[in-house]
């Protein structure tokens, strides 16, 4: 039996683990596998594929196939794999987790544990490799990757500890943070650079493809495009850092000492360091350094290559996230429509909406990242304020409306709903609905303030696109403030919102309408402005 405690806290990359458990599991497709799942009888299709003589099992396959046995053979320690044959895999799994019976010494129980995995990895890889009509290779490879590989993981664990921030940290005034990754995918890969500021501004960032698979020599790679974007910038002070230390290792260490492959690219990057004395490097954990590496899955999966401008400024949350996000809860949001209510899209309107509920998440969260108040602002004397919301549920969005002179006091609310389930379409519908009620009450000077940035920026921006249904409202809106000189809008955070939010919801779950009275508000919304929000 596994002890899976110690297969989970096992000293290697998580996906070995993952391979590991899979094996601990029987549950890797081998042939042998499949058939007995769905009670096939074994046939010469069910031979292994790298040697044609057996049945392809997981002990056969891993542990006795004349490709496995080469590399056990040729590992820096004597093991007799011929006697784990009587002995089921999970045996050897077990010797895994604990080497002792091996006699194998204590001080070399790590490296063993990363050689036999990674051993059982490539070979996996390689039998995957055959199966699908890629052409063999000689043992003498298979057993150098093996060794390869495990020495790099090796070197990567045993490296000094260093103390490391968990989270990026802004370089100094002056100084320009440049990040770097890659993202590997079966054929080429993916490099990018993110060049930030002290502020945490986005200055530049670029993808580029590489033709290359090797991890080693791709982030090589991405340290050369890091410096090529520092020298093109003519960036005076620049810190590199990245998170493969076998690049970073590499280019503190003498050229001598640098593995072959990403000799050329490291020769270069350190010829540029040597030449600019206010350039510098420095390793950087994948926790801190996780823009850079979104950028570079999201350039991989999109294939998005060069500079990429919608990313510059504040601090964006990952593109490559929202796009999958947004493309899941459409593709789901039409399947409810066409089940419940019959209705069909073209693949051109899904994309349509796919593109604009992208372009509103995207353009939310880039709005400035301004040191923001978390209560509600009085007005000026002489002012009012007018906050408004929409909370929607189904096909149905209720609005909520409050009215607030600069002692801060509830004057007026209003409740109101209409049958729509774009939340834009709602927002702009409650700020027009304030509009109106501002202008039936005779208030001269008032500020309009509400928690959506793209109302906001719809209504301020003549500049900003705004088509079909929402045109008419929006002109509607801009005629008022045409014709009322003392009225503004501006955005606000929803904790700056609060009492406007509360009352659109609990309009949405009494079903109420009109002006409700502000005596018979609850309390926790009449309140919702005058105590810090939780």
């Amino acid at each position: 039996m596994v002890d899976w405690r110690k297969l989970w806290k096992l000293r290697m990359h998580a996906q070995l683990r993952l391979l590991l458990w899979n094996l601990a599991w029987n549950i890797l497709p081998t042939r042998t596998g499949i058939d007995a799942a769905i009670h096939l009888p074994t046939t010469e299709d069910n031979f292994c594929p790298l040697c044609t003589v057996c049945p392809e099992s997981i002990q056969h396959l891993f542990l006795f196939c004349p490709i496995s046995c080469g590399i056990w053979s040729e590992a820096p320690w004597q093991i007799m794999i011929r006697s784990f044959s009587a002995l089921p895999f999970s045996h050897w799994l077990s010797i895994i987790l604990d080497p002792t019976p091996l006699g194998i010494p204590s001080s070399d129980f790590h490296h063993f544990q990363l050689y036999a995995v990674n051993a059982i990895d490539v070979v996996w890889h390689y039998r995957n490799g055959i199966t699908h009509g890629e052409s063999a290779v000689n043992m003498g490879f298979l057993v150098e990757r093996v060794r390869r590989i495990s020495w790099q993981h090796v070197t990567a664990w045993q490296s000094a500890p260093l103390k490391l921030s968990p989270t990026w940290r802004p370089p100094d005034p002056g100084v320009i943070k440049i990040n770097v990754d890659v993202a590997v995918r079966n054929s080429l890969s993916f490099a990018a650079c993110v060049c930030r500021d002290h502020l945490h501004t986005v200055v530049y960032v670029e993808t580029r493809k590489l033709l290359m698979v090797d991890p080693s020599v791709c982030e090589a790679e991405a340290l050369c495009l890091g410096m090529e974007v520092a020298l093109r910038h003519q960036w005076p002070q620049v810190m590199f850092e990245g998170d493969s230390l076998v690049a970073m290792n590499a280019v503190s260490r003498t050229i001598g000492d640098c593995p072959w492959a990403i000799e050329p690219a490291i020769s270069a990057f350190k010829l540029c360091l040597a030449n600019h004395s206010g350039f510098s490097f420095s390793y950087s954990p994948r926790c801190a350094n996780v823009l850079a590496h979104n950028i570079a899955q999201w350039g991989a999966s999109s294939l998005r290559e060069g500079r990429i401008p919608e990313l510059l400024g504040p601090p964006l949350r990952c593109p490559w996230l929202y796009e999958a996000a947004v493309i899941c809860d459409t593709m789901w949001m039409t399947r409810n429509l066409l089940v419940h209510q019959d209705k069909s899209f073209s693949a051109h309107e899904m994309e349509l909406d796919m593109n604009r509920r992208l372009h509103e998440h995207l353009a939310a969260w880039s709005a400035s990242d301004q040191t923001l108040q978390f209560r509600w602002c009085p007005p000026l004397p002489d002012f009012h304020k007018v906050n408004f919301d929409a909370a929607i549920r189904g096909s149905t969005a209720f609005l909520g409306v409050v009215f607030r002179p600069p002692d801060g006091s509830l004057i007026h609310a209003w409740g109101g709903s209409v049958f729509t389930s774009n939340p834009l379409l709602a927002e702009i519908h409650a700020a027009l609905s304030a509009c109106q009620m501002v202008s039936r009450i005779g208030l001269e000077k008032v500020i309009f303030e509400g928690d959506s940035i793209l109302c906001c920026r719809a209504i301020c921006d003549p500049n900003f696109l705004v088509e079909g249904p929402l045109l008419g409202f929006i002109l509607t809106i801009r005629s008022l403030l045409a014709d009322h000189p003392g009225w503004s809008f501006s955005w606000e955070p929803r904790r700056q919102n609060q009492m406007a939010h509360l009352l659109a919801q609990w309009l949405s779950r009494c079903f109420r309408f009109g002006p409700p009275d502000p005596v018979l508000l609850p309390f926790y919304i009449s309140a919702a402005d005058s105590v810090d929000p939780p």
